[in-house]
């Protein structure tokens, strides 16, 4: 044993380094270790304010408890709000820095407490400063909320200054919110029947909707997550306590007022018709048709959140999720809030202390690999740093445009068998068939954001021109065309990627989106043509075609295949079918330790090998090159 201060010292740092990793678990201020086996987690209780301490004054003591003796608790759902605006919790005797927002949450519940009402709050029950302890209580959010009797969603109360659209005065915003709010959340979510006409006295009920709906609380990707996977919610906004229950509460909440907004649009036209009073009741009804459609779009994120783990195609949530869902302070949360929601073979383990850029190669390959669908690379990142080419990265839109809305109408992979394998260095090993070489291609269309802000009479034309940019590439690359003006029916196929899709509002309200038949695109033929060649005829077609085409490249390959690429494709480029992706790719040569490996480039649309046919035309050419056929599927490498 030591003797002197000397040994003492001497001990203790040879302590340290001896059993370091046990000393970094040890507990620091006031946070006591958690058993991850037990599933521990730590829980709040808010002390009531003491006699000669300030009113403000938060004093919480704690207890940990297991998730697998089925505690009684409830969760705090809230926005952490500014990091620059904090105060102090007295946490177990100690200090613990809080953000307000928070603590503002605290007061209001201890000022409602009429018992001991043991809480979970992330900021407090969690150790942030210990990766480790973090790591291991994201992976049992899921369980923290699913499990709990109530969440809490506080909802920060809007200032005075903030805008109401001109529809509330300061005197409803301050008296009436909370009971407007309650009987029109009644309203809706009770389903009633939708009112044809809408008195203008009746737009301050939606206006207050529109302030809470709006509230950036809602655009949070951790608190989707929360409020999906509880069973039940209590709104806390101002005045209001509003109780959400059920596993689908989003879903019908959103289809109700999804109705009310379509019959307001159908009603303002029948209303526009007419004159005198019908007028201001067209005009009422456009302001309704306005604010429920800022409404519905945060609910659309929650109702798509609650569908995500049932879907059959789970990159379809993902893809609008994680970019529409909702926002992130730490780009690793974009995944890792909502592993909760996503089925259990697709999700991947926790770890702060790896780059993002990693976190997202492993939930895309998690992901394909869980659904054998390789539809995650028609949104993968394409070459940003440090990401594989063939990733996903969460955190932004899709960077190949709108080719992923496109998968469910082909299948041009379904006659190769699908395997997914992991390479070196951050590689991943498919089965594919590399098809043809990019012999040619025109210069990028303008973008669609680019030319829609233009004056009408400028974006027709503008439309105009780049539509004749792609006739006139056509022609010239076709061997069966002369020079033409017309728009073939081939060339609307390739420019609308096979698709009626965003085609459908200009044709017919029976004509449901899907894949472009025989009708349907002698009919978008017809009204291409009369709105190329006659300027007075009002242009709605065109412009819908070019909603596809803008931003993006026509090519065509060494055989003659026509497609439609993202403006990264260069000449030399390789097309290819992969096992389990319904659209081609377009790919380019690498090497990665002396051997041949491809960097994704883009998702495209190929004339002609949109339904399997790629590994057909692929055999043909082995065997007039004297080739085993069994070589048209390969091995490829993406970087």
């Amino acid at each position: 044993m030591p003797s002197t201060a000397g040994d003492v010292t001497y001990f203790q740092s040879n302590f340290r380094r001896t059993f370091k990793g046990w000393w970094q678990r040890t507990p620091t201020g006031p946070y006591d270790f958690l058993n991850h086996s037990r599933e521990e987690i730590r829980l709040l209780c808010i002390l009531p304010a003491s006699k000669g301490v300030p009113e403000e004054a938060l004093f919480a003591r704690t207890r940990i408890v297991s998730l697998l003796d089925k505690p009684q608790y409830e969760c705090i759902s809230y926005c952490w709000g500014d990091p620059e605006k904090t105060e102090m919790v007295i946490f177990q005797g100690q200090p613990v820095k809080v953000t307000s927002n928070l603590a503002s949450a605290l007061r209001c519940f201890r000022a409602e407490a009429d018992e001991e009402v043991w809480l979970w709050a992330d900021a407090l029950c969690i150790n942030q400063n210990n990766i480790t302890e973090r790591n291991q209580q994201v992976q049992l959010m899921a369980r923290i909320y699913s499990d709990a009797s109530n969440v809490r969603a506080w909802i920060e109360w809007p200032g005075w200054e903030e805008t109401t659209m001109g529809l509330l005065s300061p005197r409803e915003m301050r008296l009436g919110a909370a009971w407007l709010l309650e009987a029109t959340l009644d309203f809706f979510i009770s389903g009633r029947a939708i009112l044809p006409t809408l008195n203008g006295a009746q737009l301050p009920m939606l206006a207050g909707m529109r302030e809470l709906f709006l509230n950036p609380f809602w655009q949070r990707i951790w608190i989707t997550q929360e409020l999906v996977l509880a069973s039940n919610i209590v709104l806390y906004y101002g005045a209001l306590r509003y109780k959400l229950a059920g596993r689908s509460k989003f879903q019908q909440l959103t289809q109700n007022m999804q109705d009310h907004c379509t019959s307001a649009r159908i009603d303002k036209r029948d209303f526009m018709a007419c004159d005198g009073a019908a007028k201001t009741s067209a005009d009422d009804l456009e302001r309704k048709w306005r604010v429920l459609s800022e409404i519905l779009k945060p609910l659309y994120r929650y109702r798509q959140a609650e569908v995500l783990s049932t879907l059959n195609r789970l990159w379809h949530s993902l893809m609008t999720k994680f970019n529409r869902i909702g926002k992130a302070g730490r780009k690793h949360d974009y995944v890792y809030a909502m592993l909760g929601l996503v089925p259990a073979d697709a999700r991947i383990v926790p770890d702060y202390s790896k780059p993002f850029e990693e976190v997202y190669a492993d939930s895309t390959f998690a992901v394909m690999r869980a659904t054998k669908d390789m539809a995650c690379l028609l949104g993968a990142s394409m070459g940003l740093p440090n990401m594989p080419t063939w990733a996903v990265d969460y955190s932004e839109g899709s960077a190949t445009g709108n080719f992923d809305v496109f998968s469910g109408q082909h299948c041009a992979g379904k006659h190769v068998e699908f395997n997914l394998q992991k390479g070196p260095r951050g590689a991943i090993i498919v089965n594919g068939v590399l098809f043809d070489t990019v012999v040619s291609n025109i210069s990028s269309f303008d973008h669609w954001q680019e030319t829609r802000y233009s004056s009408g009479a400028a974006f027709r034309e503008g439309v105009r021109n780049q539509v004749q940019k792609a006739v006139a590439f056509y022609a010239a690359e076709s061997k069966a065309l002369s020079q033409s003006e017309d728009v073939t029916q081939e060339l609307i196929r390739i420019l609308a990627c096979g698709a009626s899709g965003n085609l459908v509002p200009a044709l017919s309200s029976e004509v449901r989106p899907g894949r472009l038949t025989p009708e349907i695109l002698l009919e978008c033929h017809r009204r291409v043509n009369l709105e190329m060649r006659d300027t007075s005829v009002e242009r709605e077609m065109l412009p819908r075609l070019y909603g596809f085409m803008g931003g993006k490249k026509l090519f065509v390959t060494a055989n003659g295949k026509f497609g439609l690429a993202e403006k990264e494709l260069q000449i030399g480029d390789l097309t290819c079918v992969l096992g389990g992706c319904s659209m081609p790719l377009c790919v380019r040569s690498d090497i990665l330790d002396s051997s041949k490996v491809y960097k994704l480039i883009s998702p495209c649309y190929l004339d002609g090998v949109m339904d399997g046919e790629a590994l057909r035309i692929r055999q043909a050419q082995l065997i007039r090159d004297g080739v085993d056929v069994n070589k048209a599927v390969e091995q490829i490498t993406l970087i």
